[in-house]
């Protein structure tokens, strides 16, 4: 999971600083591909309002589900806002 120090670390959207009080959303690192239009998204944090509001949440949500049914069997599954659920591995769905 990414590491954040509140009025330290800055959104990885915005780029201004996470603040106490502010709602986050973080990943874990599963872009490995420096590349890829995502890599620093992944393992990075975020205010939650930005990434609600960021246009290509759809496609980073959608990249993120694909890893983890690729790798992991499906054992994550990110939904449109942003939450994240353990589901059981033998499932097709979300939890």
């Amino acid at each position: 999971m990414a590491i954040t120090i509140r009025g330290k670390s800055c959104c990885a959207l915005c780029s201004e600083v996470l603040d106490a009080g502010q709602e986050l959303f973080a990943t874990s690192a599963f872009i490995e591909d420096q590349s890829h239009r995502f890599w620093r998204y992944s393992d990075a944090s975020m205010h939650l309002t930005c990434f609600l509001a960021w246009p290509d949440r759809s496609d980073f949500i959608d990249e993120f589900n694909a890893y983890y049914s690729r790798h992991y069997r499906g054992m994550f599954f990110m939904h449109p806002d942003g939450t994240i659920d353990r589901r059981d591995p033998q499932s097709r769905g979300p939890a």
